[in-house]
C-alpha cells in the first residue's frame, strides 16, 4: 500500500503510469498520507495486474465502503476487483470507468494524467 489508512471508507487502486498520476493529482490537491489517512482514503499500488493476488487485493480493500480503481484503457484491474467481490455481502461499492450508479467517471480512451485524475 502506499497510502494506508485505517479504517478507509475509500480505497483507490492503481498501478503503473495511472498510479504515478493519481499519487501526483493527490499531491496537487495538497493531499500527503496524512492527509488521505484523515480522509479515509486508502491508496494501494499494485505490482502486478494480472492475475491479481487475491489474498492481497481482498485485504487491501476489505472494509471499505467504496473500492475505486484508477486504471487507463481497458478495466483490467477493475474486472477482476469485481469478480471478486460479486455476491458478496460485505462487497463494496467498486467504481472506476463508471461510477457505482452507471455514469461515466474514466475513459477507456485518450491519456490519463495528474491533471485530469485531479479533476475528477
Amino acid at each position: 500500500m502506499s497510502h494506508e489508512a485505517p479504517g478507509a471508507r475509500l480505497t483507490v487502486v492503481s498501478a503503473g503510469k495511472a498510479w504515478l498520476d493519481l499519487c501526483q493529482a493527490l499531491a496537487d490537491l495538497g493531499l500527503d498520507e496524512a492527509g488521505c489517512a484523515a480522509l479515509g482514503v486508502r491508496v494501494v499500488k499494485l505490482g502486478l495486474v494480472w492475475p491479481l493476488d487475491v489474498t492481497f487485493v481482498r485485504q487491501a480493500c476489505g472494509g471499505s465502503a467504496e473500492v475505486m480503481v484508477v486504471e487507463e484503457k481497458r478495466p483490467v484491474i477493475e474486472d477482476q476487483i469485481a469478480r471478486l467481490f460479486y455476491g458478496r455481502a460485505d462487497a463494496p461499492a467498486l467504481s472506476g470507468k463508471t461510477t457505482p450508479g452507471g455514469s461515466a467517471l474514466l475513459s477507456e480512451v485518450g491519456v490519463l494524467d495528474a491533471a485530469w485524475c485531479g479533476a475528477r
